[in-house]
């Protein structure tokens, strides 16, 4: 029903001094800008979301394990243009600007059921979200790296302008939501490091600056009854980070010794204001962090044995108080967290790898935000007063089996975790409302996961087989209608990555799963299981052209008594002539519109129902020279 396009263009040049990249893409059919620049810009702290985004939480819908292609509808641009001036053979400047824009526009439904006591309290809804981002971003880095010294020093810039739009049906009401953010976010990081005989000295410190002027989520709803009704939330936060390392390492034969100190520091601050009520929240607060973390590497001889013991003191410190409320945190508190890695390389084909761990954790200002925060049109969050706590000991073991020349590998390992904290998740549900939080209370948390995998290659018909396994087990416990319960999960999946390419002409790669998934809490038992196949084949008539055929075969559980399977297939060719390819595909060429799957969360199950891209065609030429 509408044309799809994408077009760019890259430029080069490089001499012995000076480097330059400059690039331009702008297109409908797929989602690229986001992606593009973070696999081609390194930017420090780039994923950290602000204090007041992490308090406001998403508002940009749910998104179903299938590639974004098949059901979203985007909008990208990217402009990037990358430098590098080399002083001497060591020291060189690098300097990266990027614009990335993307806007994304899909559709679907969503049955979700919650446990209230003793009834489940259900919604139906029709969602259609579209979320838009503006991120323009800078890089500047400095390197010097010789045999004795390593000099590097980082600046980034970048600024993130989102705006999500969810309109929603549900039962009688129509309801517009509208979030938006803004965030500014700006860093500086030095390293140093130079060698003097069998010693090593090692510097850095980090600053960063995060603020967000703006997080606001405003909520429209007007019944059938033609009763409309608004709600404004707002939020405000910025963040300084400093932090310093310093470390030596000395080199004795067949052992290391390493002993790192590291300072870090910061202060935030977070407002929020739900429009015409008293929900307010002003909250400051300082955190401090302090440790020292000898450790010691041993090497044996042929490598036989690899042993590392990490032991970290720790001194934690936050102070933190919420005007608006009241409510205040003072933590002061050293902490030890021991852990290791034994490798035990048993032959030349096989080794086994232990590890164990012990790490506590705390949380930060958030846990202060004592006032309800709106969230979305029907949810809002609180937190308990009292600062998160967290010991989580975890150990496992990996074994790793390999013949190289007989092109046989195989690995398996296992991994079990025990946590303990010191508040328990809440939730409360009525027939209009959920209200999360947290309370004290102490409780626990297991989990168990393992995995195999063995992969074959037969060189004279150019297959390459992976056969792989999972498991996992849990156990959790949450408060629901104020009643602590626990609740248990299991999952387990098996798999097969085949290629095959017996003759020059042709290749076949083959990918399927098959996974099931168990829920239990009280006298509830739940499970949904799923498979899919993913088949390609490619045939090669003529030296530059390829015929392509691709299908997706997927068939998910949606109810205890229904299934639903669905088919996507693909076709195409392309062709390449000297400095031009050519290529034409058509994508869904059996137009399915639907793609149904389930989940778990806790205590409630969420069933979705997304809307595909319809049949496409498109045709595409790229030039290189």
């Amino acid at each position: 029903d509408e044309w799809l396009y994408r077009i760019g263009v890259t430029g080069m040049m490089f001499t012995p001094q000076f480097q330059t990249i400059v690039s331009a893409k702008a297109g409908n059919d797929r989602q690229f800008a986001i992606a593009d620049a973070y696999d081609h810009i390194t930017i420090p702290g780039a994923d950290n979301e602000s204090l007041a985004s992490q308090a406001l939480g998403s508002l940009s819908g749910s998104r179903p394990p299938l590639k974004g292609d098949r059901y979203i509808s985007p909008d990208d641009r990217l402009v990037n243009a990358s430098f590098m001036r080399k002083f001497t053979d060591v020291s060189s400047l690098k300097a990266n600007a990027t614009y990335a824009y993307s806007a994304t526009d899909y559709s679907y439904n969503q049955f979700s059921r919650y446990y209230a006591g003793e009834e489940i309290v259900t919604f139906n809804e029709a969602i259609s979200p579209y979320s838009r981002t503006h991120r323009p971003s800078l890089d500047v880095t400095y390197n010097h790296n010789s045999a004795s010294r390593y000099v590097d020093n980082r600046f980034s810039a970048r600024a993130d302008f989102l705006t999500d739009r969810i309109s929603t049906i549900e039962d009688n009401r129509d309801i517009n939501q509208l979030r938006k953010a803004r965030t500014v976010n700006l860093s500086n990081s030095f390293s140093w490091r130079i060698n003097r005989g069998p010693m090593q000295w090692n510097l850095s410190s980090s600053l960063r600056y995060r603020i967000a002027p703006e997080a606001d989520l405003n909520v429209a709803l007007q019944n059938s009854d033609d009763n409309d009704t608004e709600a404004t939330q707002h939020l405000s936060s910025n963040r300084l980070e400093f932090s310093a390392n310093a470390s030596t390492a000395y080199n004795r034969r067949r052992s290391t010794m390493y002993l790192p100190l590291s300072v870090k520091y910061s202060r935030s601050r977070l407002k929020s204001d739900l429009v015409g009520t008293s929900h307010l929240n002003d909250i400051t607060g300082n955190f401090g962090n302090l440790s020292l973390s000898p450790s010691y590497q041993y090497v044996a001889p042929a490598r036989k044995v690899e042993l590392d013991l990490h032991m970290t003191l720790r001194m934690m410190v936050m102070h933190a108080r919420n005007h608006a409320t009241g409510s205040k945190i003072d933590y002061d508190r050293p902490l030890f967290d021991p852990s290791m890695r034994l490798k035990y390389n048993i032959s030349g084909n096989s080794s086994l790898t232990v590890n164990s761990s012990l790490n506590h954790s705390i949380g930060d200002v958030l846990d202060l935000m004592t006032a309800p925060v709106m969230t979305s049109y029907r949810t809002n969050r609180a937190a308990s007063g009292l600062l998160a706590r967290s010991r989580t000991f975890s150990s496992g073991f990996r074994f790793e089996f390999k013949k190289p020349m007989d092109f046989w590998f195989f690995n398996a390992s296992a991994n079990y975790s025990d946590a303990k904290r010191n508040l328990m998740s809440s939730q409360i549900v009525d027939s209009s409302d959920i209200a999360t939080s947290a309370i004290a209370a102490d409780n626990s948390s297991q989990s168990l996961s393992t995995s195999a995998s063995v992969t074959k290659q037969i060189i004279h018909i150019g297959a390459k087989i992976t056969l792989s396994g999972n498991y996992s087990w849990s156990r959790n416990k949450m408060m629901q209608q104020n009643r602590p319960i626990p609740y248990y999960g299991q999952s387990y999946s098996i798999s097969a990555d085949i290629t095959l390419a017996p003759w020059r002409l042709i290749e076949i790669r083959y990918y399927g799963n098959y996974s099931k998934s168990f829920s239990h809490y009280l006298s509830s038992h739940s499970s949904f299981d799923m498979m899919s196949h993913d088949i390609k084949l490619s045939l090669y008539p003529l030296d530059g052209m390829e015929l392509f055929g691709q299908t997706e075969l997927l068939r998910k559980q949606i109810t205890a008594d229904e299934h639903k399977s669905i088919s996507l297939f693909d076709l195409g060719i392309s062709y390449k002539l000297k400095q031009f390819k050519f290529t034409l595909r058509a994508d869904n060429i059996l137009d399915t519109r639907n793609y149904y799957y389930t989940v778990y969360s806790a205590l409630d199950t969420y069933s979705y129902s997304y809307r595909l891209r319809q049949r496409s065609f498109t045709f595409s030429v790229t030039f290189t020279r």
